[in-house]
């Protein structure tokens, strides 16, 4: 009989291996995100704009749950928490954004 094939990730208990930049990179990303000042600016943009401005210019109505830099963070960073710099996404599109986003800095 075969083991079930499991659909998220590895064991909790095996370590992921990552280059040190990399565990850099994460510790500031999460120090960044789970600050007040981005928690309030990302609360007051999805109250501004509640619906997915993706997909409210393609014509559907769908709530926004997140909120995404239209220039990069780290790229600009003076544009981190400036208003017209953040969009109100709902996660399909927020993804294809992002993997858009990550295809086009391999090429």
């Amino acid at each position: 009989m075969a083991l079930p094939v499991r659909r998220d990730g590895p064991p909790k208990h095996v370590p992921v291996f990552r280059p040190p930049e990399k565990v850099e990179e994460y510790k500031e990303r999460q120090k960044f995100y789970r600050s007040k000042l981005w928690r309030s600016t990302r609360e007051h943009k999805l109250r501004r704009d509640p619906l997915c401005q993706h997909c409210k210019a393609a014509g559907r109505l769908e709530p926004a749950t997140q909120v995404h830099h239209v220039k990069e963070r780290l790229d600009r960073p003076d544009l981190a928490f400036d208003q017209t710099n953040l969009e109100s996404l709902c996660a399909p599109c927020h993804s294809r954004v992002s993997r858009w986003r990550i295809n086009q800095r391999k090429t």
